[in-house]
């Protein structure tokens, strides 16, 4: 399905007007919004990043239409060296809202940082996007089960979980508030006029296990020297965590990589320790860059595990 882009925001010497609007939607929707639009006004929220601006998310509906909106915060400034904030998101004609109620888990996961603001892909490219489409790897009815194409910053998170289950069994779409500190944004926004009765509000990973690559390189195995097996047949393998436990609520873990036909571990990465904060976000992301080098490797997947359980491989021999 395909949603409409919109944006409110200023240039550099020009004052805050539309940039894209769909035809649906009023040009004076902004009045209704005018409590989140204010929010770039508050001093309290001026020296968040723009990862915290742009990763809240507002569900409201007003106009005859649905929107997933928020305020972002861009890199920029205008003549005046104020910094240049942006309403924007995408929205649907009401009529078409069941549909995109449900697909809004997919497109969080599409928007959140580090997916650049439609604001700034508007200042890099000079246009913005008159539709957005999201992939589709989240379905809310079936919300216990997260594919690994979520998003690090919401894979493991216990709000993006609440709010599958929000959005699966509610029984009428409504307003809430979604993202990092949403709490905090809440308090400066009129719930009532914007029809807001729920805010999932979670605490954002820290940078490591929010941007997956930075991670994958810090952690990813840099010896892991697989022979190809010198006999014909297949040969097995699995990967498995180690976790010892080094004080209350700090752990130390490994992964290990082990044949099911020889026994021994076949490579083991050092150990890391990390606090129970952190802990599901972090072994993740080494568990997929190990996967990751496997099956680059020649390995075939034989088993998934469901989180941290053992997955099995294969490979031929030559």
């Amino acid at each position: 399905m395909k949603y409409g882009v919109f944006m409110r925001t200023r240039t550099y010497g020009g004052d805050y007007t539309w940039i894209n609007k769909p035809d649906y939607m009023p040009a004076d929707i902004y009045k209704t919004c005018q409590s989140i639009i204010a929010l770039r006004e508050k001093q309290t929220f001026d020296a968040l990043s723009e990862e915290d601006w742009y990763g809240n998310f507002f569900y409201i509906k007003a106009g005859g239409c649905c929107m997933l909106a928020r305020m972002a915060k861009t890199k920029y400034s205008d003549s005046y060296g104020r910094s240049i904030f942006s309403f924007e998101g995408v929205s649907v004609k009401s009529e078409n809202e069941k549909r995109f109620f449900l697909d809004i888990p997919n497109l969080i996961n599409a928007m959140l940082p580090p997916t650049k603001s439609f604001r700034a892909r508007f200042e890099e490219e000079e246009s913005v996007p008159d539709v957005f489409t999201a992939e589709s790897p989240i379905n809310p009815l079936r919300s216990a089960s997260v594919p690994r194409e979520v998003h690090p910053a919401v894979k493991n998170n216990a709000a993006f979980k609440n709010l599958m289950n929000f959005i699966a069994y509610s029984e009428a779409p409504s307003g809430f508030i979604f993202g990092a500190r949403a709490k905090d944004f809440s308090s400066y926004v009129n719930k009532t006029a914007l029809g807001i009765k729920n805010i999932f509000d979670y605490e954002r990973p820290e940078p490591a296990s929010v941007r997956e690559n930075a991670f994958a390189e810090k952690y990813r195995p840099v010896s892991c020297d697989y022979k190809k097996p010198a006999a014909t047949g297949t040969e097995k393998t699995a990967v498995y965590i180690v976790v010892r436990e080094r004080g209350r609520e700090v752990y130390e873990y490994c992964w290990q990589v082990c044949s099911l036909e020889n026994g021994g571990a076949k490579f083991t990465t050092k150990y890391y320790q990390v606090n129970d904060r952190l802990l599901l976000p972090a072994l993740e992301l080494q568990k997929e860059s190990i996967v990751n080098f496997l099956v680059e490797s020649g390995w075939k997947k034989q088993q998934y595990g469901l989180r941290f359980e053992k997955e099995t491989f294969a490979r031929e021999g030559k």
